[in-house]
Protein backbone atom coordinates (compact mmCIF):
# COMPACT_ATOMS: atom_id res chain seq x y z
CA UNK A 1 0.00 0.00 0.00
CA UNK A 2 1.61 2.97 -0.97
CA UNK A 3 2.15 5.65 1.89
CA UNK A 4 0.76 8.94 1.48
CA UNK A 5 2.79 11.52 0.05
CA UNK A 6 2.50 15.28 3.05
CA UNK A 7 2.72 18.05 1.03
CA UNK A 8 4.12 20.96 2.92
CA UNK A 9 1.24 24.16 3.12
CA UNK A 10 2.63 27.42 0.96
CA UNK A 11 4.08 29.88 3.29
CA UNK A 12 1.34 32.77 3.64
CA UNK A 13 3.96 35.88 4.30
CA UNK A 14 6.56 33.81 1.37
CA UNK A 15 6.93 36.69 -1.65
CA UNK A 16 7.61 35.86 -5.21
CA UNK A 17 11.48 35.95 -6.33
CA UNK A 18 12.39 37.92 -8.95
CA UNK A 19 14.90 35.95 -10.67
CA UNK A 20 18.05 38.21 -11.77
CA UNK A 21 17.53 40.99 -8.22
CA UNK A 22 18.93 41.16 -4.85
CA UNK A 23 17.26 41.10 -2.12
CA UNK A 24 16.91 44.68 -0.28
CA UNK A 25 18.89 43.40 3.02
CA UNK A 26 22.15 42.80 0.54
CA UNK A 27 21.55 45.95 -0.97
CA UNK A 28 24.12 48.27 1.33
CA UNK A 29 22.68 51.27 2.42
CA UNK A 30 23.92 54.43 1.52
CA UNK A 31 24.33 57.42 4.02
CA UNK A 32 22.49 60.78 3.45
CA UNK A 33 24.22 64.03 3.41
CA UNK A 34 22.45 66.49 5.27
CA UNK A 35 23.32 70.52 5.06
CA UNK A 36 25.35 72.04 7.85
CA UNK A 37 24.57 75.44 6.98
CA UNK A 38 20.84 75.32 8.63
CA UNK A 39 22.81 74.15 12.01
CA UNK A 40 26.16 76.87 12.04
CA UNK A 41 23.49 79.65 11.01
CA UNK A 42 20.98 78.48 14.28
CA UNK A 43 24.67 78.57 16.66
CA UNK A 44 25.81 81.77 15.19
CA UNK A 45 22.33 83.23 16.24
CA UNK A 46 22.30 81.54 19.66
CA UNK A 47 25.71 82.88 19.82
CA UNK A 48 25.14 86.78 19.31
CA UNK A 49 21.40 86.73 21.13
CA UNK A 50 23.32 85.29 24.46
CA UNK A 51 26.14 87.35 23.87
CA UNK A 52 23.67 90.63 24.08
CA UNK A 53 21.48 89.46 26.41
CA UNK A 54 24.38 89.48 28.84
CA UNK A 55 25.77 92.27 27.83
CA UNK A 56 22.68 94.50 28.63
CA UNK A 57 20.48 92.48 30.36
CA UNK A 58 21.84 89.61 32.29
CA UNK A 59 23.39 90.25 35.81
CA UNK A 60 26.97 90.38 36.25
CA UNK A 61 26.97 91.12 32.55
CA UNK A 62 30.03 93.04 31.20
CA UNK A 63 30.25 96.36 28.34
CA UNK A 64 31.52 95.31 25.24
CA UNK A 65 33.46 98.11 23.66
CA UNK A 66 34.82 97.47 19.96
CA UNK A 67 38.36 98.23 18.92
CA UNK A 68 37.83 101.27 16.75
CA UNK A 69 35.17 103.01 19.51
CA UNK A 70 38.29 102.40 21.85
CA UNK A 71 40.64 104.08 19.31
CA UNK A 72 37.91 107.36 18.51
CA UNK A 73 37.21 107.64 23.06
CA UNK A 74 40.75 107.85 23.27
CA UNK A 75 40.71 110.47 20.94
CA UNK A 76 37.76 112.08 21.22
CA UNK A 77 38.94 113.94 24.63
CA UNK A 78 41.39 115.06 22.38
CA UNK A 79 39.63 116.62 19.91
CA UNK A 80 36.78 118.09 21.78
CA UNK A 81 39.66 120.25 24.22
CA UNK A 82 39.04 121.92 27.71
CA UNK A 83 35.67 120.96 28.94
CA UNK A 84 33.58 123.64 28.63
CA UNK A 85 31.86 123.77 32.27
CA UNK A 86 28.84 126.46 33.41
CA UNK A 87 29.50 128.36 36.14
CA UNK A 88 27.27 127.96 39.58
CA UNK A 89 25.04 131.36 39.51
CA UNK A 90 24.13 132.13 42.88
CA UNK A 91 20.37 132.03 42.43
CA UNK A 92 21.56 128.16 42.32
CA UNK A 93 23.78 128.22 45.40
CA UNK A 94 21.64 125.90 47.28
CA UNK A 95 21.11 123.35 44.46
CA UNK A 96 24.80 123.05 44.30
CA UNK A 97 25.64 122.16 47.58
CA UNK A 98 23.05 120.08 47.84
CA UNK A 99 24.54 118.19 44.97
CA UNK A 100 28.46 118.21 46.75
CA UNK A 101 26.99 115.99 49.48
CA UNK A 102 29.10 117.43 51.63
CA UNK A 103 29.09 116.83 55.95
CA UNK A 104 27.28 119.43 57.74
CA UNK A 105 30.95 121.11 58.70
CA UNK A 106 32.45 120.97 55.31
CA UNK A 107 29.34 122.93 53.96
CA UNK A 108 29.34 125.18 56.45
CA UNK A 109 33.03 125.84 55.91
CA UNK A 110 32.45 126.14 52.12
CA UNK A 111 29.51 128.65 52.96
CA UNK A 112 31.77 130.80 54.43
CA UNK A 113 34.41 131.00 52.19
CA UNK A 114 31.76 132.01 49.22
CA UNK A 115 30.54 134.89 51.19
CA UNK A 116 33.92 136.39 52.08
CA UNK A 117 34.42 135.95 48.30
CA UNK A 118 31.48 137.72 47.75
CA UNK A 119 31.85 140.39 50.00
CA UNK A 120 35.74 140.59 48.59
CA UNK A 121 34.02 141.12 44.90
CA UNK A 122 31.50 143.32 46.67
CA UNK A 123 33.68 145.61 47.83
CA UNK A 124 35.67 145.84 45.13
CA UNK A 125 33.20 146.23 42.56
CA UNK A 126 32.16 150.10 41.71
CA UNK A 127 30.09 151.86 43.55
CA UNK A 128 27.37 152.64 40.53
CA UNK A 129 25.19 149.69 40.37
CA UNK A 130 24.73 150.60 36.29
CA UNK A 131 28.77 149.70 36.32
CA UNK A 132 28.44 146.36 37.27
CA UNK A 133 28.66 143.75 34.21
CA UNK A 134 25.43 141.93 34.05
CA UNK A 135 27.36 138.53 34.39
CA UNK A 136 29.26 139.93 37.76
CA UNK A 137 26.37 137.82 40.01
CA UNK A 138 27.19 134.54 37.61
CA UNK A 139 30.98 134.98 38.42
CA UNK A 140 30.95 135.31 42.54
CA UNK A 141 31.14 131.64 43.07
CA UNK A 142 33.76 129.42 42.59
CA UNK A 143 31.82 126.63 41.68
CA UNK A 144 31.20 125.34 38.36
CA UNK A 145 28.60 122.16 36.86
CA UNK A 146 30.18 118.85 36.10
CA UNK A 147 27.89 116.01 34.46
CA UNK A 148 28.77 112.31 33.97
CA UNK A 149 26.86 109.16 32.88
CA UNK A 150 27.88 105.85 31.95
CA UNK A 151 27.50 105.12 28.09
CA UNK A 152 27.48 101.92 28.01
CA UNK A 153 25.86 99.33 30.15
CA UNK A 154 24.79 100.35 33.74
CA UNK A 155 26.90 97.84 35.40
CA UNK A 156 27.71 99.74 38.90
CA UNK A 157 30.97 101.40 37.28
CA UNK A 158 32.25 104.09 40.01
CA UNK A 159 34.94 107.13 39.81
CA UNK A 160 36.00 109.50 41.79
CA UNK A 161 36.30 113.05 41.18
CA UNK A 162 38.49 115.25 42.34
CA UNK A 163 38.70 119.15 42.01
CA UNK A 164 40.10 121.84 44.13
CA UNK A 165 40.85 119.78 47.17
CA UNK A 166 36.57 118.51 46.69
CA UNK A 167 36.27 114.64 46.61
CA UNK A 168 33.31 112.75 45.43
CA UNK A 169 32.66 109.07 44.40
CA UNK A 170 29.80 108.49 41.66
CA UNK A 171 28.15 105.90 41.07
CA UNK A 172 27.66 106.03 36.94
CA UNK A 173 23.51 105.47 35.44
CA UNK A 174 22.80 105.72 32.12
CA UNK A 175 21.05 108.93 33.12
CA UNK A 176 23.44 111.99 33.24
CA UNK A 177 24.19 112.86 36.55
CA UNK A 178 25.48 116.98 37.34
CA UNK A 179 26.37 118.11 40.39
CA UNK A 180 29.14 120.93 41.19
CA UNK A 181 32.78 120.61 42.32
CA UNK A 182 35.39 123.92 42.87
CA UNK A 183 37.05 125.37 40.17
CA UNK A 184 40.22 123.60 39.76
CA UNK A 185 43.15 126.19 40.24
CA UNK A 186 45.07 123.66 38.45
CA UNK A 187 43.06 123.65 35.34
CA UNK A 188 42.09 120.42 35.35
CA UNK A 189 39.85 117.79 37.01
CA UNK A 190 41.26 114.11 38.92
CA UNK A 191 38.59 111.79 36.85
CA UNK A 192 39.90 107.85 38.91
CA UNK A 193 38.28 104.58 37.93
CA UNK A 194 37.11 103.05 41.61
CA UNK A 195 34.95 100.23 40.14
CA UNK A 196 34.42 98.35 37.18
CA UNK A 197 31.02 97.11 36.50
CA UNK A 198 32.72 94.65 33.96
CA UNK A 199 34.14 95.31 30.70
CA UNK A 200 36.37 98.82 31.39
CA UNK A 201 34.41 102.01 33.43
CA UNK A 202 32.78 103.71 30.66
CA UNK A 203 32.07 106.89 31.20
CA UNK A 204 31.03 110.39 28.98
CA UNK A 205 30.84 113.98 29.80
CA UNK A 206 29.22 116.88 28.79
CA UNK A 207 31.57 119.94 27.25
CA UNK A 208 28.88 123.05 26.86
CA UNK A 209 25.57 120.97 25.16
CA UNK A 210 28.15 118.67 23.65
CA UNK A 211 28.20 114.37 25.14
CA UNK A 212 31.94 113.90 25.03
CA UNK A 213 33.11 109.99 25.93
CA UNK A 214 35.79 109.48 27.63
CA UNK A 215 38.34 107.33 27.53
CA UNK A 216 37.53 103.83 28.77
CA UNK A 217 38.77 103.47 32.14
CA UNK A 218 39.98 100.78 34.41
CA UNK A 219 40.05 100.70 38.28
CA UNK A 220 42.92 102.78 39.92
CA UNK A 221 43.52 104.74 36.58
CA UNK A 222 43.40 108.46 36.93
CA UNK A 223 42.32 110.99 34.11
CA UNK A 224 43.76 114.72 34.69
CA UNK A 225 40.86 116.26 32.15
CA UNK A 226 41.14 119.89 31.29
CA UNK A 227 38.36 122.50 32.02
CA UNK A 228 36.97 125.48 31.73
CA UNK A 229 34.50 127.78 33.42
CA UNK A 230 32.64 129.45 31.38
Amino acid sequence: MAKPRHSTPPDPIARPQVRGARRSADVPSRPQKRSLVPAILFAVGLTFGLGYFLTWYAPGGIDRVSGPELDARAKALEKAGPLSLPVVKAEELDAALASMKLPPAARAALVAELQARRTQIAAAAPLSAAAVPASAGAQDLPLVWITLWDTHREDGDIVSVTSGGYVQQVTLTNATLRFAVPIPRSGAISLAGVHDGGGGITVGAMSGETRVPLPIMRRGQVLEIPVVAR
